[in-house]
């Protein structure tokens, strides 16, 4: 019998019914529901956070749920209404901050591109703070808020020196396109910056690496931010730290959870270090976006076609890297789980790679998985897909319709993204 509990105490196997989620049964919700989709659990997004908070509260840390893991309004309004703050990157992001009536005080804006339109609407909007990475970037914030008579509080994102050998991968050290080098924030650049006169430099912004394990890494790495902001509190007050995201779940039973108790306690005897935090009444925050989500979500889609090619398995779905890219692209310990939910009961027999309906090569969403005999009609689900699943997925890419997303919450479910269908995709388009 597979062992899906590991993943999320919300998921149960029913001997007769096979996946209960937060007490609904699946495949009524397959049944009900035309072609792939995605579920999202609320229960595993309450308790993410929960989790989450109660350990961070400990050490006054507030957390700020990155949007681009997944902007389904249901989700951002989930955890808002939870009590997180919400970091975004892009116009459409602010534009979800607006839609679910997120006050402006509780957003932070990042990102190494925004455009003129971005920071006038986030400026306009009121945004709470602009964490700035590029010296354009600072011009124009300083021109944009000159013009709507306000003065913009603003962070510097650092690429920092350090660089974290134990993630799944490098957002800082080296050569990067995040922010400016650490050896170049001098008390000669900060001078410089004296130039911009709506803009109020107030904050620190290092976002290290992504899919972070090991407890140790973690609060290894919030040590050396701080060390940067302490340097940086002799040019300016630090009156914020945003430490970034990064924080990992596993995609694996081998694989451990983040012991949250742990972390708490070590970052407490490091902030203590750190006198100038007390002094300024620093406020700290984090951003995670797959911590949060990534474990309430599951890709679902059919098999369509079973075939054996020179004594490889391959199974053949419906849906795809169109639907969801980031099994095409993780390897090793970031793949994915992937069950045959039609048969949770039975052992695995054989080893398949699974292959969606594209007409190219990557579209693979699973290797070498181990599973039941599966047959035409099984439900393939693809778990932990909650964070960069439909967001990062190639959804017009042959012109097949696009995943539909389910919530599940209160012992029911709701579609909350309604499948885009091929016919759509020709709206606005004009032949010339």
């Amino acid at each position: 019998m597979n062992n899906i509990e590991w993943i999320s105490q919300s998921y149960k196997i029913d001997s007769k019914k096979g996946l209960i989620i937060s007490n609904v049964d699946l495949f009524e919700i397959a049944n009900d529901v035309k072609g792939s989709f995605y579920i999202y659990d609320y229960n595993t997004i309450e308790n993410s956070f929960n989790s989450l908070k109660t350990n961070l509260d400990k050490c006054g840390i507030n957390i700020y749920y990155s949007v681009k893991a997944n902007t389904n309004l249901a989700v951002v309004k989930s955890l808002y209404d939870l009590g997180a703050g919400l970091e975004v990157a892009s116009l459409g992001e602010i534009l979800a901050a607006k839609k679910i009536n997120a006050e402006a005080s509780r957003i932070s804006f990042a990102g190494p591109s925004k455009t003129e339109e971005e920071l006038k609407l986030a400026i306009d909007y009121g945004i709470s703070t602009i964490n700035v990475e590029n010296i354009q970037e600072l011009s124009r914030i300083n021109l944009i808020a000159k013009s709507l008579n306000k003065v913009q509080r603003i962070g510097i994102r650092v690429n920092s020196i350090n660089e974290i050998e134990d993630a799944g991968g490098l957002m800082s050290g080296g050569s990067k396109k995040f922010g400016f080098d650490e050896e170049i924030v001098t008390k000669q650049f900060i001078n410089k910056l004296s130039i911009y006169k709506n803009i109020s430099i107030e904050g620190l912004h290092v976002f290290a690496a992504t899919q972070m394990l090991s407890a140790k890494t973690l609060v290894d790495n919030i040590d050396y931010i701080c060390s940067i902001a302490e340097n940086l509190n002799k040019l300016f007050n630090i009156k914020y730290i945003d430490f970034g995201g990064g924080l990992g779940i596993p995609y694996s039973i081998n694989q451990n959870h983040l012991d949250l108790n742990k972390i708490s306690k070590s970052i407490n005897l490091v902030l203590k270090k750190y006198k100038f935090l007390k002094e300024n009444n620093t406020q700290l925050y984090v951003e995670p976006g797959r911590f949060l989500v990534g474990l309430s979500g599951i890709y679902i889609t059919r098999v369509n076609n079973v075939k054996v090619s020179r004594g490889k398995n391959i199974v053949i779905t419906e849906g795809g890297i169109n639907h969801i890219m980031r099994p095409a692209l993780s390897v090793g310990s970031n793949g994915h789980p992937v069950y045959n939910l039609t048969k949770l009961n039975l052992e695995n027999t054989a080893t398949y790679d699974i292959g969606g309906p594209l007409c190219t090569s990557l579209d693979f969403i699973g290797k070498q998985v181990n599973l039941p005999l599966t047959e035409v009609g099984d439900i393939i689900g693809i778990f932990n897909a909650g964070a960069y699943g439909w967001s990062e997925a190639m959804p017009f890419f042959l012109s097949h319709s696009t995943a539909a997303e389910i919530m599940v919450k209160n012992s029911s479910y709701k579609i909350v993204r309604e499948s885009i269908e091929s016919s759509e995709f020709f709206n606005g388009q004009h032949i010339f």
